[in-house]
């Protein structure tokens, strides 16, 4: 390349970022679309407009693309669970945290998420990550969500005592689920129920998913609670 057709430092690191975030948006998509066998880095690059050397170039390898494709989406997520979850522990002053308090900083900047909009391919590529076969799950799953579920079950463990780790660790697992489906069943829970269930409003759902699992909570706290109180201990499962 010549001196005179040689980019400047500024507008050669604005085209390294602009080649960076058409490549993790094609791969969302097509990731979404095929899966992330289904998806060729080939198809991805001819649609981010770029050559395959921009992949390693910026990512390393197909895998770490899917890393950073997840991470761009999730870590904002779990940096907002932190904040609320510090600020929930700020208003118990010391005592234990409120249950629905705690459920709230979990749930919500999921639900925000979705509510942002500009996401809806992120939203399928998360139902294809639980629904098809990929080895990196465990992997990804861990670097992505492990100390932050510790950091939620600690705030449970608190707000619920006496439940076991291994519960709470489940009923956690059914939280999850819970808020997964509106977020990727999306308009067709309109459909499904006669427009019962309308999802224009995030908040609305964010609340009625946080009574139910709260609810869920407390129960199994009770039912471990008299199964103590029987002397029979709780049962294995």
């Amino acid at each position: 390349m010549t001196a005179r057709t040689r980019l400047p430092g500024g507008a050669a690191e604005t085209r390294g970022r602009a080649t960076r975030t058409a490549l993790l948006d094609a791969a969302e998509q097509l990731f979404a679309e095929r899966g992330y066998a289904g998806a060729s880095l080939r198809a991805i690059t001819e649609a981010a407009a770029a050559n395959l050397g921009a992949v390693n170039y910026h990512f390393g390898s197909k895998e770490g693309l899917l890393w950073a494709v997840i991470s761009r989406r999730v870590s904002p997520v779990n940096r907002e669970r932190l904040r609320l979850l510090a600020e929930c522990r700020r208003a118990a002053d010391g005592g234990p945290p409120d249950v629905e308090a705690v459920l709230r900083a979990f749930v919500t900047p999921v639900f925000a998420l979705r509510a942002g909009g500009g996401v809806n391919s992120f939203v399928r590529l998360a139902g294809r990550m639980y629904s098809e076969p990929l080895p990196q799950l465990p992997k990804l799953h861990a670097r992505l969500f492990g100390e932050v579920t510790g950091l939620f079950l600690d705030a449970l463990s608190e707000a619920l005592p006496g439940l076991s780790r291994k519960e709470l660790w489940w009923q956690l697992q059914l939280v999850i689920g819970t808020f997964l489906h509106p977020l990727l069943a999306g308009p067709r829970l309109a459909e499904f129920t006669e427009r019962m269930c309308l999802l224009d409003d995030m908040d609305a759902v964010a609340d009625r998913m946080i009574r139910f699992a709260a609810g869920g909570l407390r129960a199994a706290q009770a039912r471990e609670g008299a199964g103590r109180a029987r002397g029979d201990g709780v049962r294995k499962r």
